[in-house]
C-alpha cells in the first residue's frame, strides 16, 4: 500500500432511525454541523474531518482506504450488490487504527493481479463495525475509482445510509 495516495476515512453514515447513530461513536453529533457532516461525506479530506468535533477524550477508528488497481475495479465490477461492496472492501481496506490509536492490519492475499484481505478480515470488520461501515468504506472506494484521483469531491454515502441528525 501507498500510504501517500490512501485516504483515511472516518464512518459519518448511519442506518434511519437506529438509535443512537451507528456513525462513530467518537463524533459529538450535539457539536457538529450538518453542514461539517456533509462536507466530509463529500470530500472524505483530512481538512473536512478536522471540522467534526469529537467528544472529550474519545479517537475516532480511521479506516485505510487505498485505491482499486484497473484489475481490482475490473474484479469488483462482475458482482452486484452486496458481493460488489464485499469486494470493494476486500480490495481497499487492508488496515484501520482504532479507536485506542493501534493499527490492526489485514492479512492479504495476492490471486493474479489482486490483493485482497481475507474473508477473515472481512468477517472480523462485519462482526465488530457490522454491514453499514463495510458497505461506506466500500462506497469511497468505488467513487473514488470512478471519479479519478484528480476529482476535488466526489463521494456519496451508499443507499440506504444517512447522515446523523
Amino acid at each position: 500500500m501507498n500510504p501517500a495516495s490512501s485516504i483515511r476515512v472516518l464512518l459519518v453514515g448511519t442506518v434511519p432511525g437506529a438509535r443512537p447513530a451507528t456513525c462513530d461513536p467518537a463524533i459529538d453529533l450535539a457539536r457538529t454541523s450538518a453542514a461539517a457532516l456533509t462536507r466530509y461525506e463529500r470530500e472524505r479530506s483530512d481538512e473536512a474531518r478536522a471540522d467534526i468535533a469529537l467528544l472529550p477524550d474519545a479517537t475516532p477508528v480511521l479506516f485505510e482506504v487505498q485505491p482499486l488497481t484497473s484489475a481490482t475495479w475490473r474484479w469488483v465490477q462482475e458482482a452486484t450488490g452486496e458481493t460488489r461492496s464485499q469486494r470493494a472492501f476486500q480490495a481497499a481496506c487492508h488496515a484501520f487504527v482504532d479507536e485506542r490509536g493501534v493499527e490492526v492490519r489485514a492479512k492479504v492475499e495476492r490471486i493474479g493481479k489482486v490483493e485482497l484481505a481475507s474473508d477473515e478480515w472481512l468477517d472480523s470488520i462485519f462482526d465488530r463495525f457490522g454491514a453499514a461501515a463495510v458497505r461506506e468504506i466500500a462506497q469511497v472506494a468505488i467513487d473514488r475509482a470512478e471519479a479519478g484521483p484528480r476529482a476535488l469531491a466526489p463521494f456519496a454515502l451508499p443507499r440506504g445510509l444517512m447522515l446523523p441528525r
